[in-house]
Formats: structure tokens, C-alpha cells, sequence
């Protein structure tokens, strides 16, 4: 998925040309970038091993993922493997080792253990990804809070899609709910699929620049503020817990970054919530 960064894109491209397992396609969907981000990845990639796939504008992480698995199922693929262009694979028989292990869980979503770098150059491994709607929070597997928790709050697993590795046999259609964006995207579909469709491979890793492909800003805590509340409503699993940590520990944890433009953080917060109550078909709260 390109979006943002034509260098990050290229690296990413250059992994996955490093494999061993021949019978793979690589198809690079453009969401939308500036004709001279495209024309700059052309030039760091061989365009006759890869093919394009322009949208006219950008429709979202969500939108543009189901773009791609359409076009894998065109291709007669059996399956596909999303990956964030911020992302590279580790070494040339991480495709082989994949599919054999998706093939021998049967699940329908595979995902590689993810070694995160921030932007301060600190590395964070995660395999899965832990989600307690009693709380509004979700964590890394390698968290500290997650082994508390997880002792006395429930908690649902869940996948990053940062590098889904999917059964298209087994996968809906479409996978991501689009009207997401961005952000929850892979909660929201794991909730759907149920944890006995999932499967980790931890003999797999994939190297992640996080939060180099997505930005930043307020556009970003809209997504993230809007999204949270309706995946919730989706699956039932909104409550009086969920709403008082809500406020109490999401939104708070996500100010910390806004401490600059607090009265336009509020508003934002208000205008994501009012949106994630209409677009789940509830009456809007005065």
C-alpha cells in the first residue's frame, strides 16, 4: 500500500523481490499520492516485476486494502499478504515459511511477529494484539500492563494489519468495513472472524517504521477517536466500563500528543464522537 513516502515504498518492494518463493505477484496500490511521489517510486523499482494500481484519490487504508485483495482474487490467488509500505520482510523464505504455516493452521488471517522501530529509534516486538473494551485500551503483546489485565479484565486477541497474511477462500468480502478509513480496521475484522481464525508465526518477522506511513495531526486522532466507539458499537461491545474508560484513559492517553492545541483537541473529540454515533445509526447525545 503506498501512501506518503516513495523511499519507504521502494525499500518495502525491494524485500519482497528478495524472495525465494517464486510463484508471488507484487502489486502496489497508489492511494492517492502526488503524481511526483509516484514518478519517484517508478525510478527505485523495476516496474516490469511489479504492477501499479492508481486510485484517483486517497479512500483510506481500509478501501485501498480491499482494492488490492479484489485484484488478488482476479489473479486466482488462494493468498494475500498486506503489507504497510513502512513495513519490510526479514529474510528471502519469510513468503515460504508463512504459507506453510497458514496452510497447516488453516486459519484465515496469518500474522509474522512485527519488530516495531519508533520514531526514537527504540524496537518493540509484537506478534498479536490485545484489545479490552472494558478499559477502551489495547496493547502490544509485549506490554507490561497485558499480563495484569489479562488476569482480571476480559480481553478479546486481535491482528495488527500492518501484515495480514489472508485465506481469500475463507475471507469476507469485502474484508475491511471501508466506511473505517483508517484505523480499527484490523480489530474490527478480527472481532468479525472470531480468535479461532487467527494464527501468529513467530518464526516470521517484519520490520515496522511505525507510524511513518499514516502521519499525524488531528486528521489522526479523529480517525483513531471516531473509529474506537463504533468498531465497539459494531460488536456489542459498548458498556458503562467501555464509556467510563473512554474518557478516563483513551482520550487522555491521546492528548498527551495535543498538549499544544488542547480547545482544538476537544472539539475534534466531540465532532469524532457525535460522527461514530451517527454512522452507527444512533440518535446523537446532547
Amino acid at each position: 500500500m503506498h501512501w506518503g513516502s516513495a523511499a519507504d515504498t521502494a525499500e518495502c518492494v525491494h524485500s519482497l523481490e528478495r524472495f525465494a518463493y517464486a510463484a508471488h505477484d507484487i502489486v502496489v496500490i497508489d492511494n492517492g499520492t502526488a503524481p511526483g511521489s509516484l514518478s519517484a517510486l517508478r525510478q527505485e523499482i523495476d516496474v516490469n516485476q511489479v504492477e501499479f494500481i492508481r486510485l484517483d484519490r486517497n479512500m483510506g487504508y481500509a478501501a485501498a486494502a480491499n482494492r488490492g485483495l479484489d485484484r488478488a482474487r482476479e489473479k486466482k490467488a488462494r493468498f494475500a499478504w498486506l503489507l504497510n509500505n513502512d513495513l519490510m520482510a526479514d529474510e528471502p523464505d519469510s513468503l515460504e515459511r508463512l504459507l506453510a504455516h497458514a496452510q497447516e493452521s488453516k486459519a484465515t488471517i496469518t500474522a509474522p511477529r512485527i519488530l516495531n522501530r519508533t520514531a526514537r529509534g527504540k524496537e518493540r516486538a509484537s506478534l498479536r494484539e490485545y484489545f479490552f473494551p472494558g478499559l477502551a485500551l489495547t496493547f502490544h503483546s509485549d506490554a507490561w500492563p497485558v499480563r495484569f489485565l489479562t488476569r482480571f479484565a476480559a480481553f478479546r486477541v486481535f491482528l495488527s494489519g500492518a501484515a495480514m497474511f489472508i485465506d481469500l477462500d475463507a475471507a469476507p468480502v469485502p474484508f475491511f468495513d471501508e466506511q473505517l478509513f483508517a484505523y480499527f480496521e484490523d480489530l474490527d475484522v478480527c472481532l468479525q472472524l472470531g480468535e479461532d481464525a487467527l494464527a501468529t508465526c513467530e518464526h516470521v518477522c517484519v520490520h515496522h517504521k511505525v507510524s511513518r506511513g499514516t502521519g499525524g495531526g488531528l486528521r489522526k486522532h479523529y480517525l483513531k477517536a471516531r473509529n474506537f466507539p463504533y468498531v465497539a458499537r459494531k460488536h456489542g461491545l459498548r458498556s458503562l466500563a467501555f464509556r467510563i474508560g473512554y474518557r478516563l484513559l483513551f482520550l487522555p492517553i491521546e492528548a498527551r500528543k495535543y498538549l499544544h492545541c488542547p480547545r482544538a483537541y476537544w472539539q475534534t473529540s466531540r465532532r469524532a464522537a457525535r460522527d461514530a454515533r451517527a454512522e452507527a445509526g444512533l440518535p446523537r447525545q446532547h
